[in-house]
This record gives C-alpha cells, sequence and structure tokens, in this order.
C-alpha cells in the first residue's frame, strides 16, 4: 500500500490524513482499462487465401502492464448477408467474430483459419490487469482467392430426345473465389469452355441410343476446383440406316426366300424388334404383300406365277421404322397355264374344220405361251388327232364328210401333252 498512500499524498496535500474518498479516487485509478490501440493495416497474405497481415500500434494510454492484444476478425458478409454494408461496425457479440491472442509486446500478428475470398472486419484490443480496453477503429480486408471448394451445384442432364440432351447446374455452394468459366468434358467427345454467367448448355447432333458421361468444373483464376459427374442415355430412334446385303432366291413358280443383313450396330439406334418387307407385284397392279418378321430371313408364297416383283426390307426399333432397303426385283417361275383359251370358234365345211380362240387371260397363263395343243376326236369312233398351233386358230383338213367331231383347245396338261403349254 505505500504506493497508495505516495498518490494519496500527491492528490490531496492539505489534508493531513488520507481520507475514505481519496482511497476509493485511486483505487479506481489503479483498475482503469487501458484506451483503444491504433490498428495500421489488414491485408491478404497471397502465399495464403485463408490468412490475413494485422498490424496496430500501442495505445496511447496503456493504464498498465499490457499483458496482450485481442484481435477480432469478423465476416459480416456470411452474418448479415452479401448485401449489406462493408463499413459496419464489427463488435464481439457478431456471430462470426473469430478473437486471437497476441503477447503485449508484439504490434502485428498473422490470421490464420479464414475462409477464402471473404470480407473480413478486424479491430484490436488491449488487455491488462484491469480488464480488456475499447476496440481500434474497424479496416477491412479480403482474403485471396483459390480453388471452388465444391462442384457446381444441381448438376443435370435432360434427355431431350434421340440426340439431344441439356445440361443445366447452378453456382458452386463455395465459390471462393471469382468464378471465371465453366468447364465441361463431354465423354467420348469434346470440352467445353463456357462463360461464368452460363448455367445451361444445349447439346444437338448426338447420336441415338447412346451413353453420355458429362462432367463439369467451375475455374477461378487459381485453376479448377472439383467436378461433378452425370451419365445419361440418349433415347432409341428409329434405325438411321436400311438392313444389308438383301439378298433373294426364287424358290418356285409361287415362292420366293428373302435374307439379309441387320444394320450396322452405329446406325440401330436402339435395340432391333422386327423387320418388315413389303412385296409389290409389278404387272397386274395386285395389291402389296406386307410382312413381318423378327428372324433375318423370310419366304413369301401363294405368289402369282411368273410373275414380277420387288420388295423392299426395313428394320424396326422401339421408336419407330427406319429407312427401307432399296427395291430388290426378281420373277417367280414359270408354270403350266392355269385357264384354257377363251371362246373356241369352228366353221366346218365338207372336209375341213376352221377353228380360232383366244389365248387364256394374261394373268393366267403363268409364263411365255409356246403353243396350242389342239385335239380332234371323232364322235363315233373316239379316234383322236392332235394338232400344234403356234397362232391362236387352226385350219384342220382331212376330216371324213358328215362325221361328227369333238374339236377341243385344251389347257395345259403337260403329263399328258395336251393343251395349250408355257413350256
Amino acid at each position: 500500500m505505500s504506493l497508495l498512500w505516495k498518490m494519496v499524498s500527491l492528490l490531496f496535500p492539505s489534508f493531513g490524513i488520507v481520507t475514505h474518498r481519496a482511497l476509493n479516487i485511486c483505487t479506481s485509478l489503479l483498475h482503469t482499462v487501458p484506451s483503444n490501440p491504433i490498428i495500421k493495416n489488414v491485408s491478404r497474405i497471397s502465399a495464403s487465401p485463408t490468412m490475413l497481415y494485422v498490424q496496430w500500434d500501442y495505445p496511447n494510454v496503456p493504464n498498465g502492464l499490457i499483458l496482450y492484444y485481442s484481435i477480432y476478425c469478423c465476416d459480416l458478409t456470411r452474418t448479415m448477408g452479401e448485401s449489406s454494408d462493408s463499413s459496419m461496425v464489427a463488435t464481439k457479440s457478431t456471430n462470426l467474430c473469430s478473437e486471437w491472442k497476441v503477447l503485449g509486446n508484439d504490434s502485428e500478428t498473422i490470421i490464420h483459419g479464414l475462409l477464402p475470398y471473404t470480407n473480413y472486419t478486424c479491430f484490436v484490443t488491449t488487455n491488462t490487469s484491469a480488464g480488456e480496453g475499447n476496440p481500434s477503429m474497424n479496416l477491412t480486408a479480403q482474403t485471396d482467392e483459390t480453388l471452388p471448394a465444391d462442384p457446381p451445384a444441381n448438376f443435370t442432364a435432360h434427355v431431350l430426345n434421340s440426340t439431344s440432351i441439356l445440361l443445366q447446374w447452378s453456382k458452386p455452394t463455395f465459390l471462393n473465389g471469382e468464378i471465371l468459366s465453366y468447364i465441361v468434358s463431354i465423354s467420348p467427345l469434346d470440352v467445353f469452355i463456357l462463360n461464368a454467367d452460363t448455367m445451361e448448355y444445349l447439346l444437338t447432333g448426338l447420336e441415338e441410343d447412346t451413353s453420355y458421361t458429362f462432367e463439369i468444373y467451375a475455374s477461378t483464376k487459381v485453376g479448377n476446383g472439383p467436378s461433378s459427374k452425370v451419365s445419361v442415355t440418349t433415347h432409341y430412334a428409329p434405325p438411321s440406316a436400311p438392313p444389308e446385303s438383301v439378298e433373294v432366291i426364287v424358290t418356285g413358280s409361287k415362292t420366293a426366300a428373302f435374307s439379309w443383313e441387320p444394320p450396322t450396330l452405329e446406325v440401330q439406334n436402339g435395340p432391333l424388334i422386327s423387320y418388315i418387307l413389303v412385296l409389290s407385284e409389278l404387272q397386274f397392279n395386285l395389291s402389296d404383300i406386307e410382312a413381318n418378321t423378327t428372324s433375318i430371313s423370310y419366304v413369301f408364297t401363294g405368289l402369282q406365277e411368273y410373275d414380277s416383283y420387288s420388295c423392299i426390307i426395313a428394320a424396326v426399333t422401339p421408336a419407330g421404322i427406319g429407312p427401307f432397303s432399296l427395291p430388290v426385283h426378281f420373277v417367280t417361275f414359270e408354270d403350266v397355264p392355269s385357264a384354257p383359251p377363251q371362246h373356241l370358234t369352228g366353221v366346218a365345211e365338207s372336209s375341213t374344220v376352221t377353228l380360232s380362240w383366244f389365248p387364256p387371260p394374261s394373268i393366267d397363263i403363268n409364263g411365255n405361251l409356246e403353243y396350242y395343243l389342239v385335239t380332234v376326236a371323232e364322235t363315233e369312233t373316239g379316234q383322236l388327232w392332235t394338232f400344234h398351233a403356234v397362232k391362236p386358230d387352226i385350219i384342220i383338213g382331212s376330216l371324213h364328210p358328215h362325221k361328227c367331231c369333238s374339236n377341243q383347245c385344251h389347257f395345259p396338261i403337260p403329263i399328258f401333252g395336251l393343251g395349250c403349254t408355257t413350256f
């Protein structure tokens, strides 16, 4: 208490005794907190995006031995929103203010563990045995940039159709810097660099029924952050090419066998579920014949004899019918006529008969008409005479006068060699 007595004597020289009031005043002086220090500098450290350099001067009135300094750095942006005023006074009660303690003989320090690319408002207080003094003025600085902490958010790929995909995303949650671009990698195609304000990208001209993997990065001046991936498959589409190596083998007058190879895998655009064959008759305007098969071969039956046909074939996926192949033409084999000559007439004289007729209908000739077989039978005796006629008329002579004959122009019966024939 000797120091206390000396101070009292100096303050109250006219009193011979120490009053209770004087003692209280001196005790209060001993416990006065220091004045505020003077903060000089707060600046980023380019070597690390999580550090700030802080410098200050000693307080003008320390009011005692300085034990340590408290440095407070507050992220006011995160506390009060990105739109808050950066000049707002920071206080120790702010939610995101952190304290660092530095020994009293220091006047600078490096603050660690901050967030990258963040505005911090910092102030300093002095601490003595009397307690913590008033804060210095605020200084604000921003930590340096680094890589984005996370990938672009909500990265999705929307399949629009068999050849188009729409990519969409949003900014990373923690930017850690100014986003300069987005880098989109498309496997197995290419890499695209997009502007920072781009949040979607439309891809067209893709392959049908093909799997694609997309990877996206956000990029600052420091480099690329972590990526996000998504994989999708384009929709099925009708095949973009017809079946290949189409062949036909005519196996009879009414049958033809087809075979082919599927379109190449690159143009199938989906699983092949069937093939469509369209057979067109070319001479008599008959209706088309359509067939469907899951095999790579097909046999048409019940065709018209000695007729011209063309056939086209297309492959089918769940999305539809692809293009048809080029027409394959063929002609069925000849066969015997399926109808007799028409309108047979005869004019008889004493020993001759003149016969005439019309050919069978064209659709029933079933080949190239070679000749007609004309049979003359004497009704009384049953005697037969056979004649060949190249044209649809004939004069038969040397008949017995006044004999009854049966004149016939037979339709083809090749086993017996009778009738008109195509062979």
